[in-house]
């Protein structure tokens, strides 16, 4: 990824992260279905990208752009 000067950005989408511990789809429980309900909220006025866990994300999904799958951190050994 590329940063840009706020002077290069004047005119230029917002960006948006959104960083789940589980990914948003299916939408049954509430840390999905609050995942999902922000991605979809800010997908027409900002570039989103997701960083979550877990299997890609389905065709109907809003627009973004997905980072992962991110491995499961491993156990402590304390």
């Amino acid at each position: 990824m590329v940063a840009m000067r706020d002077e290069d950005r004047r005119g230029a989408r917002p960006r948006a992260l959104i960083a789940a511990g589980r990914p948003p789809w299916p939408p049954y429980t509430g840390d999905r279905l609050r995942t999902a309900v922000w991605l979809e909220a800010l997908a027409p006025h900002a570039d989103v990208t997701l960083i979550a866990p877990g299997r890609p994300s389905p065709a109907a999904a809003p627009a973004h752009r997905r980072v992962g799958p991110v491995p499961a951190p491993q156990a402590l050994p304390w």
